[in-house]
């Protein structure tokens, strides 16, 4: 990650942090629904099995 130090106001920063905490979001929510794909066969065979 880079951070360009023109664009941040050090006076504001809590714009920074709201900022990386969006990303931080973004990234949990991304992975999550890749895992969820990855999932999907193994889940598929479990059904299979009754469970």
């Amino acid at each position: 990650m880079k951070i360009d130090p023109q664009q941040i106001d050090l006076d504001d920063i809590e714009q920074l942090e709201r900022w990386i905490e969006d990303a931080v979001k973004d990234a949990i929510s991304e992975s999550q629904k890749v895992a969820a794909e990855k999932m999907q066969p193994f889940m598929g065979m479990l059904g299979n099995l009754g469970l």
